[in-house]
């Protein structure tokens, strides 16, 4: 069966992957630290940065990716430079 856009198929993370999962959480976690909660509605300082939290990823781990079409998203960046092209 072939692979068409929209498709959830198994991604299997290289090191490179997990690697820069990591980075993004651990970013997470000490802009977090210092952080004060709860935050207010128009609290100065709650910017509605995208949180990245999970579990450790390991070079091996197996997740769903949705599969898409890079023709029509050739200036976008993140996730999609998950699905390898062959």
């Amino acid at each position: 069966m072939k692979p068409t856009v929209g498709r959830i198929v198994h991604y299997t993370f290289t090191e490179q992957d997990a690697d820069a999962i990591n980075v993004r959480r651990a970013d997470y976690r000490a802009f977090e630290a210092p952080h004060r909660h709860p935050h207010e509605p128009g609290t100065p300082g709650a910017t509605g940065h995208i949180v990245h939290v999970g579990n450790t990823a390991r070079e091996g781990d197996v997740c769903a990716a949705v599969l898409g079409d890079r023709r029509r998203d050739a200036g976008a960046t993140g996730p999609e430079r998950l699905v390898r092209q062959s």
